[in-house]
Order: structure tokens, then sequence, then C-alpha cells
């Protein structure tokens, strides 16, 4: 891995006899050139997030020699089972804690309720006999 700042980028999608560009398998793609601050240029697959560089931004890419050339990659972005786990747990506390807040909400905002009906001096009666063993 190796963070580089752009000085040039140019997308193509189709070669020198203005043909689609095709992989192995026939399906086109995008061919992305770009050059570092070192004055290196390098190949490799267009996406969505090659799209949104320009010149002078600093990106992290994997490059590879083959031959006289220089290819990038961009790093996998996909997290491992572990990773993912552990962000489940994360969430699933943090959905528990939102959960018991939004309860204290309403436990806060029904004594505030009896509180004010109690200040009025309304008479609420003895709590039904279920309520009263908890």
């Amino acid at each position: 891995m190796e963070k580089i700042k752009l000085t040039k980028i140019t997308h193509y999608e189709k070669d020198r006899d203005n043909k689609p560009l095709l992989t192995k398998n026939n399906k086109p793609y995008v061919r992305c050139l770009i050059q570092d601050d070192k004055g290196r240029k390098m190949s490799g697959f267009g996406s969505a997030e090659t799209q949104k560089w320009s010149e002078g931004n600093e990106v992290s890419l994997e490059i590879e020699q083959r031959g006289q050339y220089l290819n990038f990659k961009l790093p996998d972005q996909r997290v491992s089972r572990e990773e993912f786990d552990i962000m489940k747990k994360k969430v699933k506390f943090l959905d528990d804690e939102v959960e018991s807040l939004h309860k204290e909400i309403e436990t806060l905002k029904l004594g505030e309720e009896v509180e004010k009906i109690e200040d009025e001096g309304v008479d609420l009666g003895d709590p039904p006999e279920e309520l009263e063993t908890i």
C-alpha cells in the first residue's frame, strides 16, 4: 500500500482504434491512467471511486510493477467476518441503549404527568391490586 499525490488523471473507454475497451470476458471497462508527483505513470481500472479523484488528491493504492509498466489497484474495502461481528455487537449495544433511553424518557414524562395531576389536587385513588405487588 502506498500513498501518492495525483498530478494527472485520464479515463478511457475506447482504445486507439476507437473501439470499446473489453475485458477477457468481453465486458466493457474504463481504463484509468494516473501520474503521481514523482512522475510515475500507472494504469488501472476506472471506477466510481477513480471518477471522484482530481489533481492534487492524495490516494492510497496498491502499486505493482509488471514488466516496464506500473499498475495500480484500489485497496480492498471489505471487512473481515471478525470485524463485521464486532461492529454488529456495537450496533446492537447502541440500539439497546437508545431503546433504554426512550423508555426512561417515557417514564419521566409519565412521572411528570402524575405530579402535575397530583399538584392539581386530583385523587388518583388506590392502584389496582396487580400493581401493588410490583
